[in-house]
């Protein structure tokens, strides 16, 4: 792949091209988004994880990538709405990771958090 390889522009221009020739290409999408991610263009980011999602609605790892950057872009009631939706779907792992990711550390200060989290902590005879 070209974004592994280091050679982002390229990668930026390529993926472009195939959310153009296709429009429902879950990997071009997903992969504008975290290329938009990683230069912290968080619009743009939210914009290839939400297109990404209409070709795959269930995708646990694209709603926990959506979360991040819907808490990073201050948009915090958007990113407990794709959290909780991620957890409904896959509940124990995605807790596990929205318990360590860094960006979330201040969502996880927050009483939407508490009231996401304490149900599933409840069920699983956690503390946290």
């Amino acid at each position: 792949m070209l974004r592994l390889a280091g050679e982002s522009e390229a990668a930026l221009e390529s993926y472009r091209r195939a959310t153009t020739a296709k429009s429902q290409d879950f990997w071009a999408w997903y992969h504008l988004g975290e290329i938009y991610r990683q230069r912290q263009l968080w619009g743009e980011a939210i914009l290839g994880y939400q297109q990404a999602l209409a070709a795959a609605p269930d995708d646990v790892l694209t709603l926990f990538q959506l979360a991040c950057c819907y808490e990073l872009s201050g948009d915090r009631e958007q990113a407990l709405g794709s959290l909780a939706k991620a957890l409904e779907l896959e509940g124990d792992r995605c807790l596990a990771l929205a318990k360590t990711e860094p960006t979330l550390q201040n969502l996880r200060q927050s009483e939407g958090w508490q009231g996401l989290i304490l149900p599933l902590n409840r069920q699983n005879g956690d503390r946290d």
